[in-house]
């Protein structure tokens, strides 16, 4: 059996524990034990530690864009079952393989919910949305838009903990966003350099505690949503 809940509660997990992860990055980037340096290390303790705070961008961000990624499919596939109740009507679609899998499965008389089709449906939407991310305020809204569901800000007025403003929330996590960007995408070289890492001007301090309070704000709000609109149990 498709168990929805029970999926979303596991998303819930995983997006604390990458959550963690970020966490991990920020508090070793400020911890002593980089301060052991040998004459022939590549990189400076600074510079370690200014990496590791460049990283724990990514893991912040990328904690909240697997999340919605995830939460999207299991959305779908939960409405295809009939576990998941939007507010409004679905505009997403779903790659013709998991299309003919559920027709195949129709015309068998099979029941779509149960055994391995489930299975086979999510594989072939998670393919098809590989590659779309939701590494933005508006990104989020739009997917929860596409799925029947509120806009981000009501979706975290009407669902989330209520710890950080809805607007504040966002910004927060644009904020953060564009400079994960900077570092996925130029180690936050500056674009003029050719002094290499001598010019990694784009630097940062690491993920903030008011950042991260915001992805917990729009991650709890998120699956707050998505278990209040699930049918069953």
């Amino acid at each position: 059996m498709y168990d929805y809940k029970f999926r979303i509660r596991q998303r819930k997990r995983i997006f604390d524990y990458n959550l963690n992860r970020a966490i991990g990055f920020k508090d070793l980037s400020e911890s002593s034990i980089l301060s052991d340096h040998k004459a022939d290390d590549p990189i400076t303790p600074d510079e370690l530690a200014r990496d590791l705070a460049l990283f724990s961008l990514v893991a912040a961000v990328g904690s909240l864009d697997e999340l919605m990624k995830s939460l999207y499919c299991d959305a779908l596939i939960g409405y295809l079952t009939g576990d998941y109740c939007p507010l409004d009507r679905i505009r997403a679609s779903i790659p013709i393989a998991a299309a003919r899998t559920l027709m195949d499965a129709l015309a068998r008389g099979d029941d779509i919910a149960v055994g391995l089709l489930p299975t086979l449906t999510q594989t072939a939407i998670m393919r098809e949305y590989d590659r779309d991310n939701f590494q933005s305020a508006s990104a989020i809204s739009g997917a929860l838009r596409s799925l029947g569901g509120p806009k981000l800000k009501v979706c975290l007025r009407d669902y989330g903990p209520g710890n950080v403003p809805a607007a504040e929330a966002c910004s927060l996590f644009d904020r953060l966003a564009k400079s994960r960007h900077l570092v996925v995408h130029r180690l936050s070289v500056e674009s003029r350099s050719l002094e290499a890492d001598t010019e990694v001007s784009n630097a940062r301090e690491p993920v903030s505690g008011d950042e991260l309070e915001a992805l917990k704000e729009i991650g709890n709000a998120l699956v707050g949503y998505f278990t209040a609109r699930a049918v069953h149990g």
